[in-house]
């Protein structure tokens, strides 16, 4: 079933919209109440901004001070918008909240029923807690994620657009695909990890041999938006951040698919097929092994939060837990949504919605410093696309308070 012909909306008021109207009016004011200085990763990333004002793009991107690994385009838009925000606190935080709000209203037209724009989708953003650092300070995700989900709302037009026409080829099809292509060259400017959402359409090139000329365009604009800040670096990062892109890591990969896993359990937790007793017991095992194998204990999941709510040693404990958990119903996860994507993979928007998502789960393997759950924040977008059901779950409401609570308390800790 299409994305945009899933089942008609319930008449019953829809309180989940008025949940996340509230979790945007909470963060605001965590933002308006904010320090009045940079903080965490901040100055790193606007000192390439500053370097841009003072001297050249050029010098900024090779420079060998630089501590940022990101692309150019959250620069470009603190440059852009320095007149307001002076390049400062709490102004800059502001930029990453405007570019949220207009992610929900990408990601709302991105479903649409009977015409009608679905704002649960973009809103259920508002339940994972780790975004909300990403928000509340300026860092670089929220620039690349409004790129991104540009990308997809393209893509799926042109899709639909595909469907609508199966045999003639018409001049709107090319729009989309260059939009989309320079939506995907913009999100990779942002942060490159998107870069390995490319086969993804390759993919439905394959499956799909009348789309394999639009999906070279797609391709081919997105690589000319994005090349030339990575022949300047000679590689796929500053030359100051070479370190962080030697090798491959297969924890990252686990710590990725155990994030995606704890948001899914907060936005749709039904997602998850518990039935099959057996099954579901050996997959536990199994996952629960490979975590204890792979997981740093001194690293938790959301550790600044349970630092200071628990202490460290308590809190140590309590983190290896918990991720040992979400690490064993990651393996379920993953099994529960390959076997939907094979069963939805006739329709061709869903079979690229699953195939982005998967690829954006393995990107943080090529990450071979310190994970963070930062990398993941970029599959956000693609994940509330492919969980949305328009039927309310049970104890909707709770879990989005909840996941609005905790993303409170994490950015908290950070200021």
């Amino acid at each position: 079933m299409s994305i945009h012909e899933q089942s008609l909306p319930s008449k019953k008021f829809n309180s989940p919209i008025i949940v996340g109207i509230l979790g945007l009016l909470l963060l605001a004011l965590l933002i308006a109440s904010s320090p009045l200085t940079l903080c965490y990763d901040e100055p790193y990333h606007l000192a390439v901004a500053h370097r841009v004002i003072e001297s050249t793009w050029s010098e900024a991107l090779v420079d060998p001070k630089s501590q940022s690994a990101a692309g150019p385009l959250f620069a470009a838009v603190h440059v852009v918008l320095q007149p307001l925000t002076k390049l400062d606190a709490p102004g800059v935080r502001w930029v990453n909240y405007s570019l949220l709000l207009l992610t929900i209203v990408v990601l709302a037209s991105s479903v649409t029923l009977t015409g009608q724009l679905q704002w649960r989708p973009g809103l259920s953003l508002l339940s994972v807690p780790f975004l909300w650092p990403c928000v509340g300070m300026a860092l670089t995700e929220l620039p690349a994620l409004l790129a991104f989900s540009i990308y997809i709302y393209c893509f799926l037009r042109l899709l639909e657009a595909l469907g609508d026409n199966p045999v003639q080829v018409k001049p709107v099809f090319y729009v989309w695909s260059v939009a989309a292509g320079v939506a995907l060259g913009a999100s990779i400017l942002g942060r490159q990890t998107y870069l390995i959402v490319v086969p993804s359409v390759l993919v439905l090139a394959f499956l799909k041999p009348r789309f394999w000329q639009l999906g070279v365009i797609t391709i081919g604009t997105a690589l000319l938006v994005c090349v030339w800040p990575f022949l300047l670096w000679k590689g796929l990062v500053p030359p100051s951040q070479q370190h962080t892109n030697s090798g491959l890591r297969l924890q990252n990969l686990m710590l990725s698919l155990t994030y995606v896993t704890a948001a899914t359990i907060i936005i749709r937790p039904r997602w998850i097929n518990f039935r099959n007793i057996p099954f579901v017991a050996v997959a536990l095992l199994v996952g629960f092994v490979f975590t204890w194998l792979s997981r740093d204990y001194n690293n938790p999941p959301a550790k600044s939060l349970l630092m200071r709510l628990f202490g460290e040693k308590f809190s140590l404990l309590l983190g290896f837990i918990v991720g040992a958990a979400l690490g064993s119903l990651s393996i379920l996860w993953c099994i529960e949504t390959v076997k939907r994507g094979w069963r939805e993979r006739s329709d061709l928007g869903r079979l690229f919605l699953y195939a982005t998502l998967l690829a954006l789960i393995v990107a943080p393997l090529k990450v071979s410093h310190l994970f963070s759950s930062r990398y993941v924040v970029g599959a956000l977008g693609v994940l509330v696309l492919v969980l949305f059901d328009n039927k309310t779950e049970r104890f909707e409401n709770s879990r989005l308070c909840l996941g609005i609570l905790l993303g409170s308390f994490m950015l908290y800790t950070y200021y």
